[in-house]
């Protein structure tokens, strides 16, 4: 019966920290930014913010607009404001990002893969 409290103690204590060292690279991104901020994920990283993270928790780190980077939203630029961009490293999103980035609707953008990003990714012709 021991071990069976220490287990589920020690998986409890696991999940806690993937949640705080999520957390901890949510906060880095967005703290990392001065002034007003927008945050552009992806289908999974939209998933992966929502669950470390409120949405009153993002609106105090400044984070005025949350949207996914291949959403159609409105093209009325936002000068003012800079973007986060915090997606996977695939082909898809990398599209996406230089089809923003041609047309920047933000004033500066600080971009963060999930994951490694790949070098033929960026080789390949957008």
């Amino acid at each position: 019966r021991l071990c069976q409290v220490c287990v589920f103690h020690c998986e409890e204590m696991n999940v806690l920290n993937v949640v705080d060292n999520a957390r901890g690279y949510v906060a880095r991104m967005v703290e990392g930014a001065a002034g007003l901020k927008a945050l552009l994920l992806d289908q999974d990283t939209t998933k992966f913010v929502s669950v470390v993270y409120t949405h009153s928790e993002i609106l105090q780190n400044e984070v005025y607009l949350v949207e996914r980077l291949d959403a159609a939203f409105g093209k009325t630029p936002l000068r003012h404001m800079q973007a986060i961009v915090f997606v996977r490293p695939t082909a898809e999103n990398v599209r996406h990002l230089c089809s923003e980035l041609q047309k920047p609707m933000f004033g500066q953008y600080k971009i963060f893969f999930s994951n490694r990003l790949q070098e033929a990714a960026l080789e390949e012709p957008w």
